[in-house]
């Protein structure tokens, strides 16, 4: 495996906080030979605990000073087998001795990768946290760079793919901003800052979520996509500042009656889903033809219900059609639309012959 860059970052691996160590491998090019030093298109990401690194080490020392295996680091001088010696046990603060020197080892740090890639020679990785979430940032041979959630010390999922300079390869110098809120990104003749997070982009819940991006989530009391702290009052409430992981909108999924007759008025029973605990005056706004119109809602178990517009304020039917969809939503009285569907308001009295009448989709009687 040839490896291309490393990034040391402190992460949460077991439930503890441990220093880790961020490392990008490719295989060797198969078509060149299994010598070559030319990294092929299958790469992985991987995260090591410095703890296990330092315990490999120890162990490698152990092993040599009990005279097994060999020394290695053939690149240094030629390893020679280990000379057993009277040391039983190497602890933390062993420095060395004249003998066994310099050792390599023969025992590998060994991990599962994080994620791997079939299509992409990773060249640069640079890490990350925002929230409850470990981001890594890796550059590739052919201009990208990939974003990754790290979910565990072997579990990533790549979330985002941004071209930088198509066909030229990112340097193995991948750096952050001292807010972190970009990282530089450098190719053979470019150096490009890259924002490490677009939020704003995303105009609906359903775009914010689905684009699993951990520093984006939707801002329910003020319906946009933001960072956590940009979102008002994020910490009152799971449901004010909904992240990627939990993937639930907040949703109006059924309204009885589903629709009504223009000259009826109705209370409307709304069932939505993840509707925040507010303080405060819910409102039904329902905008139409140009016009909008508010009533009071009431907050019930599953939603809320509020009442359709007094009649005579209601738009009138278009010439020669027989309904108009409203968009429904549901407001705080001091805050924009955090929910909407399509209500619709008919007309029996449009339909001039019986036929018409009782083969329209609506329930009107001739």
């Amino acid at each position: 495996m040839e490896k291309y860059s490393l990034h040391k970052k402190k992460f949460s691996l077991s439930r503890t906080q441990d220093d880790v160590l961020f490392a990008v491998f490719s295989e060797s090019d198969s078509a060149e030979g299994d010598s070559t030093s030319k990294p092929g298109r299958h790469s992985a990401l991987c995260v090591y605990s410095l703890k296990s690194i330092r315990r490999k080490f120890m162990q490698n020392i152990q092993r040599c000073f009990t005279g097994t295996g060999s020394r290695g680091l053939d690149f240094i001088s030629p390893s020679l087998q280990c000379i057993k010696t009277k040391l039983t046990q190497v602890g933390q603060d062993f420095c060395g001795l004249d003998v066994n020197t310099p050792l390599g080892g023969e025992l590998p740090v060994v991990t599962e990768p994080v994620i791997t890639f079939d299509d992409a020679h990773l060249t640069a990785v640079a890490a990350t946290s925002t929230g409850d979430y470990t981001v890594a940032f890796l550059g590739t041979g052919d201009g990208r760079m990939k974003k990754v959630v790290v979910e565990s010390s072997t579990s990533g999922v790549e979330y985002a793919d941004v071209p930088i300079r198509p066909g030229h390869q990112v340097n193995a110098d991948l750096l952050f901003d001292l807010k972190q809120d970009n990282v530089y990104v450098m190719t053979d003749k470019k150096l490009s800052k890259v924002r490490v997070q677009d939020c704003s982009v995303y105009s609906t819940c359903g775009e914010c979520l689905g684009s699993r991006d951990p520093y984006c989530g939707w801002c329910s009391l003020e319906n946009k996509c933001s960072l956590r702290g940009d979102c008002r009052d994020a910490a009152m409430d799971p449901l004010y500042w909904i992240s990627y992981k939990s993937g639930r909108c907040t949703t109006i999924t059924s309204v009885q009656p589903r629709e009504l007759q223009r000259t009826t008025a109705r209370t409307l029973s709304l069932v939505i889903d993840n509707l925040p605990s507010l303080p405060g005056q819910f409102l039904c706004v329902f905008e139409a033809l140009g016009k909008t119109l508010v009533t009071n809602a009431t907050r019930t178990a599953n939603g809320v219900s509020c009442t359709t517009p007094r009649n005579d304020l209601l738009p009138l039917i278009p010439a020669r059609g027989h309904h108009f969809t409203s968009k429904l939503s549901v407001r705080m009285a001091d805050g924009p639309d955090f929910v909407s569907t399509n209500f619709t308001f008919f007309d029996c009295n449009t339909f001039s012959s019986c036929t018409q009448c009782v083969s329209s989709p609506f329930p009107c009687d001739w």
